[in-house]
């Protein structure tokens, strides 16, 4: 009926979850076992975070499962088998409570049965969600109070990217949803290429850039992004807006900063100039000057009224103000160099800018 690809990646699911049950029955017994004190660990999830080189919180949550599968052991047992997945099994032990166990454990083996038939999200939403609210009765606000109690949103560098993942209750996901939606509307543009997941991204940045804009959580074109360029005084040869192009700073909170995405932040941010000796020593800190004003962001509101990128019309709040040519390479802030453009237009002329200058001194 089904071709040999299909039945191998069948197999190979079917492995895997055997994997995933050994893999925490493993990680249970080496929690029950106290052998984690003994490695130097204060607790089990520390050293599952150490061997897997996973996060923490990501940590955490395979010990909570690990221990709840010990309780539950029609789940244990299928996933054992293969005949369920690690998802499967998270939805279910995702509503295990000790309040919940003796009600949960008596239903065990129709949510069992359910999982065989039906996908995680289903299983969630349509079996399990019902019978937690069925043994709580109180018409889910047990549920709903764990579930916010749960809520949590990680976020941080790794390598090149920024990594975000998240969980919170219905409600809060309700509100977030509304308005991602509305701006992803909003931010729609005629001939958009980009994903929905791309779309939602860059929907969540704009509106974190107005809510700064707005100064409801600072400023932007109030306080601009503040760089500060620490430079080594005895490798100047001169005060002028090339020592720029020697900045040599790390970003205070998410690492080092490549050249092609400061160059784009330089665009339109505060500089202040801090000079120091070789061996670091502090000698002087220029004074912090702003690239563009207010009456200037005003002027090229009035002036441009939108995005400056061919075919693009987003609108001003999305926008940043460019300098035509670099100010770090010489290019005053006048009227005459400066162009509005939006963020995502913004970001890929200077990653464009930025490959051609390495095209350039390959070729040199």
């Amino acid at each position: 009926m089904f071709g040999a690809r299909y039945v191998e990646i069948a197999d190979l699911s079917r492995q895997r979850a055997i994997l995933d049950a050994r893999y925490l029955a493993a990680i249970g017994e080496y929690d029950r076992s106290g052998d984690w004190a003994a490695d130097g660990f204060a607790s089990t999830a520390s050293a599952v975070r150490s061997s897997s080189r996973s996060t923490y919180g990501a940590a955490r949550r395979v010990v909570d499962m690990a221990r709840k599968l010990e309780r539950l052991r029609e789940t244990a047992r299928a996933l054992a088998s293969g005949a369920i997945s690690r998802e499967h099994a998270q939805a279910i032990t995702d509503a295990y409570t000790p309040e919940r166990e003796d009600a949960l454990v008596e239903i065990e083996g129709a949510l069992v049965s359910a999982a065989t038939m039906v996908d995680p999200r289903e299983l969630r939403n349509n079996y399990v969600l019902y019978a937690v609210d069925a043994i709580d009765g109180d018409g889910g606000a047990a549920r709903e109070e764990s579930a916010y109690g749960r809520r949590g949103l990680h976020a941080g560098p790794v390598g090149d990217e920024y990594v975000m993942s998240a969980n919170c209750d219905t409600a809060t996901g309700d509100v977030i949803d509304a308005a991602l939606n509305a701006e992803m509307e909003r931010d729609r543009v005629r001939g958009d290429e980009r994903s929905i997941s791309q779309r939602r991204l860059d929907a969540l940045a704009n509106l974190c850039r107005r809510a700064l804009d707005n100064e409801e959580l600072g400023t932007r074109h109030g306080a601009r992004p503040h760089v500060s360029a620490v430079v080594n005084v005895e490798e100047l040869a001169g005060v002028t807006p090339d020592l720029v192009n020697e900045l040599r700073t790390e970003r205070r909170r998410h690492g080092h900063l490549s050249r092609a995405t400061l160059e784009r932040l330089l665009c339109d941010c505060e500089i202040s100039r801090i000079l120091t000796t070789t061996d670091g020593e502090i000698l002087d800190v220029g004074r912090a000057h702003r690239t563009v004003t207010n009456t200037q962001w005003r002027a090229l509101v009035a002036r441009d009224g939108h995005c400056q990128a061919p075919g693009c019309d987003r609108p001003p709040d999305h926008c940043e103000a460019h300098h035509i040519h670099a100010w770090e390479h010489g290019g005053p802030t006048d009227m005459n160099n400066l162009q509005l453009l939006c963020w995502a237009h913004h970001r890929a002329l200077h990653t464009a800018t930025a490959r051609a200058r390495a095209r350039e001194r390959r070729a040199a």
